[in-house]
């Protein structure tokens, strides 16, 4: 949109706004309700959190991960302190997410379920070995 606006020699936010709204509203979709938000005169609906998780099990690194077999054998070290929680609440895991966090700021996440309730950490990594694979 903004190549769209420089296009027709509208640079500045203020070049923008001294035209009639009608005008902008037929040649630039969408361009009305970002500038009433970036202005505040919109309201702007944010997503909601996440609900938070039952059980937390979570592993920080200095250094990136870089090997698929050490990301395994981390959810598998994660799998078995989830597993002793599990086992003081007498429950067991039926859903199974793992947050990966990349040095780009992406979030991979891989969900995995199960048809019984497991605690058994290395089950817990060949499930998500199979979602890597």
């Amino acid at each position: 949109m903004a190549a769209s606006l420089a296009e027709v020699g509208l640079k500045r936010i203020a070049d923008v706004l001294a035209l009639p709204r009608a005008t902008l509203a037929a040649r630039f979709d969408g361009l009305l309700d970002a500038l009433d938000a970036a202005r505040g005169l919109a309201e702007v609906p944010i997503s909601p959190r996440r609900p938070l998780p039952a059980c937390v099990a979570e592993q920080n690194f200095a250094e990136p991960v870089l090997l698929e077999r050490d990301v395994l054998a981390t959810l598998e070290t994660l799998g078995g302190r989830l597993a002793r929680v599990l086992e003081t609440r007498g429950e067991g895991a039926r859903i199974l997410e793992a947050a990966l966090f990349r040095t780009d700021g992406r979030v991979v996440r891989i969900s995995v379920g199960t048809g019984a309730p497991l605690r058994d950490p290395a089950r817990m990594a060949r499930l998500f070995a199979d979602r890597l694979a």
